[in-house]
């Protein structure tokens, strides 16, 4: 049984984080996509469907970093690729 991946993609919801976020998810990737922009986000996650796990954070700061880092381990049952 092959384990499916996971990757977390910051800056996920414009530019080269959403098309990453998508290149990943069309190889069958789980992906922890994180943006500070909740509406792009929400229309990034609507796209990929079940692929994407959503965070809404700023990874500007040590704190936002690890808060992101903490959901997407939490969402992926603790495992990124």
């Amino acid at each position: 049984m092959t384990r499916q991946k996971t990757i977390l993609v910051t800056g996920a919801a414009s530019g080269i984080g959403r098309m990453t976020a998508i290149l990943f998810a069309s190889r069958g990737w789980q992906v922890a996509a994180a943006d500070v922009n909740a509406v792009a986000l929400d229309r990034l996650a609507a796209e990929l469907g079940s692929k994407v796990i959503r965070i809404v954070g700023d990874v500007s700061t040590r704190d936002g970093a690890q808060a992101i880092v903490n959901a997407a381990t939490a969402g992926t049952g603790g495992k990124l690729d």
